[in-house]
């Protein structure tokens, strides 16, 4: 079979959450595999000059057409920012070059990458034609992040359920790993629901990543989950012609209910909580003194620099707040909150156009979901929905997925994720595929 550049592409997707390879360049940190792939796919894309293939838009292209424009207006406003802010470190004294540097080189790769996996999704697949195949090739991505992560678990703690007590093997950190689980978890169920292969080995897998979001005790995933298992649970009661037997869900949560009871200690689970309370809602713990010290000094940064903010991935040499950990204090390069990184980063400009961005999105969702007649299309619809609702809101308290800090790497594998998914679903309006 033919190496061909789609080809080359699903080798990226299934690369990119898994595996953390990276071949280093100098003194950087290096570039994954999979965006080195995924870059070379633009360039191959823009070599052949895909608008020779007249792609005739004539479903939804209003929304399309709204979101090219205002995605091209905030790549400006990224690109004008952090020039801007590089002109003005030149005459600053303590102008670290190197630094400066980096953090621009990792602009330039975040955006491509970024770029890459939307243009990808949207000319190199064809909506219902490779729905089930982008499924598949989703669930194995993120099943085997599933696996090997539940793998390296027992082998380092013997089977404990404790907050931290292992490092996932996909070098996404506990909180990013969680939520590739819990895309697992609701691309596994789609597949159920639609397709007759595979029903055995799909149901154990459901098993396995339910309990692997339990191991990890990321408390935001934790609510992420459960925000989204009662929106699924809604949306396949609501849907009543759905093939799909409710009766899985059941068999499933009896399943995870039991085996954690039995097989593991519950009180650690049940002791989470007590832990949630404690260093999150206690306005004197130190966790909750950080994340205000660290939101507080992102608004002063934003103040300072309103309208172009002070450039994408720039908060970390520019704030002044030391967060205090194990009696010592040291500096973050984010601030773990989606709104204030873009207002501090972006300004009001790139800020507003995000947002809106994110807006086209919800909102052509919804249409394909509420006006296709197809039931497997209308289900995917709806998992995406369910999907980018939690990932545009939840930016009010974490990092976003879809407007990641380029410094932090890790954080651009997710975001990967979630520009292909949208690219995606805007291929659905297409009337004729890019080969």
């Amino acid at each position: 079979m033919k190496l061909s550049i789609k080809h080359l592409f699903i080798i990226s997707l299934i690369l990119a959450a898994p595996f953390p390879w990276t071949i280093g360049v100098g003194n950087m940190e290096g570039l994954y595999l999979y965006e080195i792939l995924t870059i070379l796919c633009l360039l191959y894309i823009i070599l052949r000059n895909p608008h020779r293939n007249n792609i005739d838009f004539k479903v939804f292209n209003q929304h399309f057409l709204r979101f090219k424009k205002i995605s091209a207006l905030l790549i400006i406003v990224i690109v004008t920012s952090v020039l801007i802010n590089f002109v003005e470190n030149i005459t600053n004294d303590n102008f670290d070059y190197s630094s400066v540097i980096k953090i621009v080189i990792h602009v330039v790769i975040s955006l491509l990458v970024l770029i890459s996996a939307f243009v990808c999704g949207f000319l190199l697949f064809d909506g219902e034609k490779d729905l089930k195949k982008i499924s598949y090739i989703l669930f194995i991505s993120f099943f085997i992040t599933t696996i090997t992560t539940f793998i390296k678990w027992y082998n380092s703690t013997g089977g404990i359920i404790s907050r931290y007590n292992f490092e996932p093997p996909t070098g996404l950190g506990q909180g990013d790993t969680a939520r590739i689980i819990i895309l697992c978890f609701l691309f596994t169920i789609f597949l159920l629901a639609n397709f007759k292969k595979n029903k055995l080995f799909l149901l154990l897998s459901l098993i396995i990543t339910s309990i692997s979001i339990f191991i990890i005790q990321s408390r935001a995933s934790y609510v992420i989950f459960l925000v989204q298992f009662l929106l699924l649970s809604y949306l396949i009661v609501k849907d009543s012609q759905t093939k799909f037997k409710f009766k899985y869900f059941i068999l499933f949560l009896i399943s995870v209910v039991f085996i954690i009871g039995i097989s593991y200690e519950i009180e650690s689970v049940l002791g989470l909580f007590t832990n949630i309370n404690e260093n999150l809602l206690n306005t004197d713990s130190i966790e909750t003194h950080n994340k205000l010290l660290v939101i507080k000094d992102g608004n002063r940064i934003f103040l300072d620099s309103p309208f172009w903010g002070v450039g994408w991935g720039n908060f970390g040499i520019n704030t002044t707040a030391f967060l205090e950990v194990s009696g010592s204090g040291y500096k973050v390069s984010t601030p773990h909150n989606g709104i204030i990184q873009l207002l501090a980063e972006t300004g009001i400009f790139g800020t507003f156009l995000a947002l809106w961005i994110s807006l086209i999105i919800l909102q052509y969702l919804y249409y394909q979901y509420r006006t296709n007649k197809i039931r497997s299309n209308k289900m995917f619809f709806g998992i995406l929905l369910i999907i980018f609702i939690i990932a545009i809101f939840s930016k009010l308290i974490v990092s976003s997925y879809l407007f990641p800090s380029p410094i932090i790497r890790n954080s651009i594998r997710l975001s990967f994720y979630h520009w292909f998914i949208v690219g995606y679903a805007f291929s659905f309006v297409k009337s004729k595929q890019f080969n």
